[in-house]
Order: structure tokens, then C-alpha cells, then sequence
């Protein structure tokens, strides 16, 4: 075994060395809650009915809320889904100062009580989006499970340094091996009918680039360094007087995050490096019988066995193990942080959508079965709309006011007009106030499915419907 036959495998321990040293590197999870997503709920249980809010009033001897719907809502998933947060945002309503600090954060003035069923019916389709955002960051956290930065790095010092907690300085001859004792070279680095008990990448270290055999070691196998002569000692007593030279002679990692695809691109590289027979697999250099660092045999660890059993028990031991973990609790943490980034993206575009309409002037009667029944086509209450929809000038704005936009959908002007089909459509049209389902009117014009029916409405012979 000369001189530098290890530089190569030492690169890659190298590179799994300073990946449990990159702890600020390891990713930390997303909080799972969005503040835009709470104040919304609050907005929209500010401008709910009485009548829905109370759903959630005290009951019961102790004076507890629901935790769950009731009655027909029972067995709806999507209400479950929703109803603590619906809850928590009308425990809020019912501190007037929570509904007035949500409207100061969103800078939006509150909305009078004649407007807010309007209103409701207007944000509905951005707080269902908003909602449905909010379900998937609940998905994504389930599907995170107990993965986090702390387990991340408790699996990488395992891998590396024998144990979690364990760091460079205060890895000791107890954490290189599986053995509930220290060890030397011999046995802890293999041999053909033994397989190595190495515990950690230190162990892997200790056995291919420092000097491990007393009478014929061999100098320098994977770089030169100011103890790299110095023999191992014992059951490597001497391991902190050894291993800083061989860890600081490491070429520098460039400060990035620490991913799943490194750790296991890292894994694989070293692991490309493992020559297979049919009685043993090695990594390091191997001649001959063992790995206990004399220069006729071999500085290196041996995993006996066929090619398949080698393969296993390489699997198994807890370095390998271990990395694996990590890199699976960091692909976790990196999927539930980019769905949970785009839900929280999502979340934020709902709430500006939002408090564009609330800043804007409502149209009064906006898909509301309750309007004051017109007497002509020209009524006051249609010329405030017309000039309403005029004011607008994108498609959003436009919409928004159950307008309809003429122009091009990326050009902003005056081409946004009354939707003379919708106004129409809007006089047999009815909402529940709270952004559900529509019921028929049951006054006024509204109440006429048809124009015959309205014709029909007659009181000694005078028009009751126009």
C-alpha cells in the first residue's frame, strides 16, 4: 500500500464529514400557520350573519364551543376540515378589538352592516381559494411528520460522529465501533472472515488514512499531514490527537444548503469506490487478508461475504443507515417547505384580491335576491351600477363588481361595461348571506322565475312587478 492510494475515498469521506459539520446549512421547517390566512377568516366571520356565528356560541352546563359541526354539517368533511378555524375566527368577532386590529393590518376601513352581505358574496371565491391553500399546508405538514432540522442533525452526527450530539472534538474510541467497547484496528477495520464493526465515517476515517499498524504501517495513505506518521495507539486512544490533522487537510465545502440529493450523491460516490469479489467487499485499499493497516494487507475496511451479503451488512451499519435517514428527513423538510411556500403564496394573492374589493365601492344588490324592485329600465340603482363599472379600468376590478370586460385582459382603460344579462339574471338570484349556496327570493320582483310570471302580478289591474 503506498503512499496517497486512499486520496481518493478520503475526498468523499471528506465531503460526508462537512455536511454534519454544516449545521446552519441544514434547512429548517416553514412555520405551518399563515397570519394572512387568520386575518381573513376573521374579515370573513366579521361580515357573516348572526345567524351563521351563532352555530358556534357556548352550550352545556360547562359552557363549551363545539368542537366540531352538528347536525346535517355533521358529515360534511370539507366543514370538519374548516371548523377550527372558523371557530377561532369568531371567538375573534367576539372581541370587537381583534375584528378592528385585522382591519388595520389590512388596511381596509370595516364595512358597514347594510354592505356586508355584498361583501361576503364578493370575496367568496378568493377565500375558497384561500381555504382550500390553507388545506393543502395542513396536507403538507402530515406528510412532514416529525422530520426537522434537530432530527436532520442528529441523524448526521450519528453517521458521522458515532452518536447525536457528537461533534468533531468530542467524538471518542467508543463511538468508531458497534461494539460496546473500544477497539483497535484490529478487529474494527475487518478482515476477510470478519466484517468491519466500523460505527461512523470517523471509524472509515481512522481505519484508511491514519497509520494503523504499529511495526510495518503504512505513512500518509490519503494525505500528509503533521500526525499522519503518528501511530494509532491502543484502541485509538490518541484518536484527538489524530483525527484534527486529517479533518482540517479537507478540501473546503462551498457554503450552500445541505440537501437530500448531496448527502446521497456523496453516499453513492463513496460507495462507487467499494471493489466486490466473491468473498469480500472493501473500501480503501486492500491487498490482502485484513485492513489493519500493515502495508502488505491493506489500509481499508472489508465487509465479508458474498457480493449481496457484503452489500447488506454495509446497509446495516449504522453510518450508512444513518445518512440515509438524514437524507430523507432533509427531502421531507424540502417538500413541505415547497408546498407550503406556494400555499402561502397562494394565501397572500387572495388576501390582496381581498382588500382590492373591500377598498373599492360595492355595488349595491351584488347577487342579492333582496333589491328594491325597479320601476323602469332606466332606475337609479342600474345607473349607479353602469357608472360603477365604468370606473374600472383592469379585468380584475372589472369583475370583481360582476362586470364585463371588453378590452384586452392585459390592458387597462375604460372597457369595462354593465353586464345587462347578469343584472337581469340578478332579480331571480338569491344569496345566503355568508358566500353558500343561493335561495329564491320570496319578495319583490325577484320572487318571478319569468317574465310571464311577473306580467301576471296584478292587483285591480295594476302592475305589481316591473
Amino acid at each position: 500500500v503506498a503512499k496517497g492510494s486512499n486520496a481518493a475515498v478520503y475526498k468523499h469521506l471528506c465531503k460526508l464529514i462537512q455536511i454534519a459539520e454544516a449545521t446552519t446549512d441544514i434547512p429548517d421547517a416553514l412555520p405551518a400557520t399563515s397570519g394572512s390566512y387568520n386575518n381573513l377568516q376573521i374579515l370573513n366571520a366579521s361580515l357573516s350573519s348572526e345567524k351563521w356565528r351563532q352555530q358556534f356560541e357556548k352550550k352545556g352546563e360547562n359552557q363549551q364551543r363545539p368542537d366540531k359541526p352538528e347536525g346535517e354539517r355533521g358529515s360534511d368533511q370539507a366543514w370538519t376540515d374548516r371548523w377550527r378555524a372558523w371557530l377561532k375566527a369568531v371567538e375573534a368577532v367576539e372581541k370587537d378589538a381583534d375584528v378592528k386590529d385585522t382591519y388595520k393590518k389590512l388596511t381596509a376601513e370595516p364595512t358597514p352592516h347594510s354592505r356586508r352581505k355584498t361583501r361576503l358574496q364578493q370575496i367568496a371565491p378568493a377565500m375558497e381559494t384561500a381555504a382550500e391553500a390553507a388545506s393543502q399546508i395542513k396536507q403538507a405538514l402530515q406528510g412532514k411528520g416529525n422530520s426537522d432540522k434537530p432530527t436532520a442533525m442528529a441523524q448526521l452526527q450519528a453517521a458521522v460522529f458515532g452518536a447525536a450530539g457528537k461533534t468533531r472534538s468530542s467524538v471518542e474510541p467508543t463511538d468508531l465501533t458497534t461494539n460496546s467497547a473500544a477497539e483497535g484496528p484490529n478487529p474494527l477495520c475487518g478482515a476477510t472472515a470478519t466484517s468491519s464493526k466500523a460505527k461512523s465515517v470517523i471509524a472509515l476515517l481512522m481505519c484508511i488514512c491514519s497509520k494503523t499498524d504499529s511495526a510495518s504501517g503504512i505513512a500518509d495513505p490519503c494525505t500528509t499531514t503533521s500526525s499522519s506518521t503518528t501511530e494509532v495507539s491502543g484502541t485509538f486512544s490518541n484518536l484527538q490527537t489524530l483525527l484534527p490533522d486529517l479533518v482540517k487537510s479537507c478540501p473546503p465545502r462551498a457554503k450552500r444548503q445541505v440537501t437530500a440529493a448531496e448527502i446521497l450523491q456523496s453516499l453513492d460516490v463513496l460507495m462507487s469506490q467499494t471493489p466486490a469479489t466473491t468473498t469480500a467487499t472493501t473500501l480503501g485499499t486492500f491487498l490482502t487478508t485484513n485492513c489493519y493497516g500493515h502495508s502488505q494487507s491493506g489500509a481499508c475496511v472489508v465487509y465479508s461475504g458474498n457480493v449481496a451479503a457484503a452489500k447488506q451488512a454495509i446497509e446495516e451499519s449504522p453510518w450508512y443507515s444513518n445518512l440515509k435517514a438524514a437524507a430523507n428527513t432533509i427531502r421531507k423538510i424540502d417538500d413541505y417547505n415547497r408546498n407550503v411556500s406556494t400555499a402561502a403564496s397562494t394565501i397572500e394573492t387572495a388576501m390582496h384580491t381581498i382588500v382590492g374589493i373591500l377598498r373599492t365601492e360595492p355595488v349595491e344588490g351584488y347577487i342579492s335576491g333582496t333589491q328594491t324592485t325597479p320601476t323602469t329600465a332606466g332606475t337609479e340603482e342600474t345607473k349607479g351600477k353602469k357608472e360603477t363599472c365604468f370606473k374600472q379600468t383592469s379585468k380584475t376590478t372589472c369583475t370583481q363588481h360582476g362586470c364585463e370586460w371588453e378590452g384586452p385582459d392585459d390592458k387597462k382603460g375604460n372597457h369595462c361595461k354593465l353586464n345587462a344579462t347578469a343584472a337581469e339574471k340578478q332579480a331571480t338570484q338569491a344569496g345566503t348571506g355568508d358566500g353558500t349556496a343561493g335561495e329564491p327570493a320570496t319578495t319583490g320582483c325577484a320572487k318571478h322565475a319569468t317574465k310571464a310570471e311577473c306580467d301576471a302580478d296584478k292587483k285591480d289591474d295594476k302592475q305589481n312587478c316591473a
